[in-house]
């Protein structure tokens, strides 16, 4: 959505009954909008606005290093998200909703899963392997605990932080002002559990299960944090974690956001789901992690618009050279040592499944490199630039590949458990 279609929205009426949008805000190019929804019968005005990225900053990509949702404040009144500064840094930044500009947040560089604490005052984040917390209005961040590679976490009022350290690292607790972690329920490769959600009741804990594979069933579970034994199935089939508003869970079917009616009290669906907004972005990986957040207040917000993008040289003034191939939904780029040819990850269409892509800059021609049904991600060149590492889902597993410029030059290197980090080959030495 343009500006000018942003006010010419004005005042418009949206038939959804108890829901209704209180704004819509455009991030570079895509959308990031705030709908503020009610129990009440009669229809709500639409008022929607741009919020552009940081000055001379950036937003980051749907599936680019660093890109998370943004997350809103219990109270509806602020929204933190990740964006790139015009010094290159990457960190959290926060827009209340009655100013006009996003300032950045000191102590968040490189956080990814922000979320928040019930008061409002503070942000628990994770970087640098670290869960973070920063208290707002004194600009100080404190390490809690280790989390390699994170898969979210949730605050309650009485102090207890649930996070995901890995993968499938299980539900970790721990104090908000520090301490020992310890498990709520264990780590199950069979059953991964990631972006836990409390309920209002700061006792059951939403969460997403299933596996990482592109036809994985998703599933939601719910657990109590002293009764583990209680987890049980919640909902069936989804595409992204859920979130609790204003009597609804919110979740995912394929790019569309869903609300369907439930009880806190009793702890079931009472209706069924009708939808709240179409092209809600649902990042190109196997995790489920939905591009939005919502509010006990009953604000949400949401990312949405299309994931294409073209890629570019940028001179060393920062002017825009030529253009790279055609647009697509593609990221992980990487340049070969020679500076002959790109390779990315690609998903074509609306599928989430990504394949290993070669474009030649000499003759400008791309090649497919990777055909599997499962997702491979995260190209690494070798320093002489001939074979290729990548991460690959194949068969269920987390795999290390390594390929050759030609098709079928194809070798299973290190299986299971191992993450590529960085951008060089050293990085591999001794695994």
């Amino acid at each position: 959505m343009t500006a000018a279609e942003a006010r010419a929205s004005r005042g418009s009426r949206l038939p959804m009954g108890a829901w209704a949008v209180a704004g819509v805000l455009a991030v570079a190019a895509a959308v990031l909008a705030f709908v503020a929804f009610r129990a009440q019968p009669a229809e709500m005005p639409v008022t929607r606005l741009t919020i552009n990225p940081p000055e001379k900053g950036r937003f980051i990509g749907e599936n680019g290093v660093g890109s998370t949702p943004a997350a809103v404040s219990p109270d509806g009144r602020q929204v933190i998200f990740t964006a790139i500064s015009e010094h290159g840094k990457n960190q959290l930044w926060l827009r209340p909703l009655d100013e006009t500009t996003s300032q950045p947040l000191s102590g968040t560089e490189n956080a990814v899963l922000p979320f928040w604490s019930p008061d409002n005052k503070s942000i628990g984040f994770f970087a640098d392997g670290k869960l973070k917390k920063l208290d707002i209005a004194r600009g100080i961040s404190t390490e809690l605990a280790d989390a390699r590679d994170s898969r979210g976490g949730t605050w309650n009022a009485n102090g207890v932080i649930v996070y995901v350290p890995t993968p499938r690292g299980g539900l970790v607790r721990i104090s908000a002002s520090g301490g020992v972690p310890r498990q709520v329920i264990a780590a199950d490769a069979s059953v991964p559990r990631r972006f836990p959600r409390f309920l209002p009741d700061g006792r059951h804990i939403l969460y997403l299960s299933g596996g990482a594979g592109i036809d994985s069933v998703r599933q939601i579970g719910i657990v109590p944090l002293d009764a583990p034994k209680e987890d049980r199935l919640l909902l069936d089939t989804v595409d992204s974690f859920a979130e609790y508003s204003q009597g609804y869970l919110l979740f995912l079917h394929g790019n569309t956001l869903m609300a369907r009616p439930f009880d806190t009290k009793h702890l079931t669906f009472s209706g069924g789901a009708v939808p709240v907004a179409n092209r809600v972005q649902l990042p190109r990986n196997p995790w489920g992690m939905g591009r939005f957040s919502a509010s006990l207040s009953g604000v949400l917000v949401y990312t949405s618009g299309s994931s294409d993008v073209r890629l570019t040289w940028l001179e060393r003034g920062g002017r825009r050279g030529d253009v790279i191939g055609d647009a697509g939904n593609l990221c992980g780029v990487r340049l070969s040592p020679d500076h002959q040819t790109v390779a990315f990850e690609k998903s074509e269409g609306t599928s989430l499944n990504t394949d290993i892509w070669l474009f030649d800059l000499v003759r400008r021609l791309p090649t497919r490199l990777t055909f599997d049904l499962a997702p491979e991600s995260f190209p690494v060149w070798s320093p002489d630039g001939r074979p290729i590492v990548f991460r690959s889902f194949r068969n269920g597993g987390r795999y290390i590949s390594q390929v050759g410029r030609r098709l079928g030059q194809r070798r299973t290197l290190v299986c299971r458990q191992i993450r590529i980090v960085g951008s060089t080959w050293e990085f591999f030495a001794g695994w």
